[in-house]
């Protein structure tokens, strides 16, 4: 509101009629100052604003402004303002060089996807590659018995990287870009309360305080992901460059279930291929199978973003000989 409190004009920060800098943003933009007027803050104290025309802009983007964002027209203002947009401008220049370099992975993990021999599938769906990346070609197949084949006939195109969820689509591309092309490696063992035992026992509480039916269905649905898990890692879940890691993470963790070390991002690559290695003789009826998987994928799709890791580690030249040396890594350049 404005008041007729009268100010002293030796404390205006501008004039009327001067020319100034104004923050508009994080920019300092050519301004001038056309208007001074006493107004009341909040706590009913008197504040003087004043009123801004930018140039080259239209009157009706002029604005009332507090002194804190008006700098005077002089060289420091100016050097100022320069130093703020070279800041901006480089700003841009990495945000566009890092959609361009994520377009980038993209476009070759897509086109890895469309070279179905450099895949594994299931049903008609690709899910995951191979060849470079998890060793699922290699991976020895639990024959199924009679009993099983039709649920898992029934529920083998349900988790394809197609289908995930936009969340859990985008790790699983950017798990496969960090560790097969960049090589880097996930930070394990897995922190505390972010290991895949953790993340399970809290997926079945939360399923529990909504309904007790949907929390037994989520124990069971935990205790066969877990156990597939344990069974699974180091035959099919691992990108070859990962193995030398596995080795090195059970002499130092010997007896302790897999579950216990790895966390959300070895979980992802589980899902994908999830109904070729689950033994579904834990769930009894295929229809109780897919919606505890719903459940399941719903509840790492809202809580990604809590488990994973905040940056994977570049591996050390110890590593990469090592992996080199075993077949699993490229030459050092």
């Amino acid at each position: 509101a404005t008041v007729a409190h009268t100010m002293d004009v030796r404390s205006y920060i501008a004039h009327a009629g001067e020319q100034v800098l104004c923050y508009h943003g994080p920019m300092l933009y050519s301004a001038k100052c056309v208007k001074i007027q006493n107004f009341e803050d909040e706590d009913g104290r008197p504040v003087i604003k004043y009123k801004i025309h930018y140039q080259g802009w239209r009157a009706r983007y002029d604005e009332w402004v507090a002194g804190d964002r008006i700098v005077g027209d002089h060289e420091e203002g100016k050097e100022l303002q320069r130093s703020l947009k070279e800041s901006a401008e480089r700003n841009q220049k990495e945000q566009a060089a890092r959609k361009k370099s994520a377009k980038a992975r993209k476009a070759t993990f897509d086109k890895k996807v469309r070279r179905s021999d450099d895949f594994t599938r299931v049903g008609d769906d690709v899910v995951i590659p191979s060849g470079d990346t998890p060793i699922l070609n290699g991976a020895r197949k639990r024959p199924r018995l009679d009993s099983e084949s039709a649920a898992a006939d029934a529920c083998e195109t349900v988790f394809t990287v197609a289908s995930l969820p936009p969340a859990l689509r985008t790790q699983l591309v950017d798990d496969w870009n960090y560790v097969s092309q960049e090589r880097r490696l996930v930070p394990l063992p897995a922190k505390k309360h972010m290991a895949i035992n953790d993340i399970l026992k809290s997926f079945v509480a939360t399923v529990t305080k909504t309904s007790a039916a949907d929390g037994k269905l989520a124990r069971e649905v935990a205790a066969g992901v877990e156990s597939t898990f344990n069974a699974a890692i180091g035959s099919v879940l691992l990108y070859p460059f990962e193995r030398l890691q596995f080795s090195e993470l059970i002499s130092g963790h010997p007896g302790t279930p897999f579950s216990q070390l790895f966390g959300v991002e070895h979980l992802i690559r589980l899902l994908v291929i999830l109904p070729q290695q689950l033994t579904l003789e834990k769930v009894a009826a295929t229809s109780r199978l897919h919606k505890g998987f719903d459940l399941l994928i719903d509840f790492l799709s809202d809580r990604s973003g809590l488990y994973l890791v905040d940056e994977y580690e570049m591996a050390p030249p110890p590593y990469i000989r090592g992996n080199t040396q075993l077949g699993h890594g490229k030459p050092e350049a």
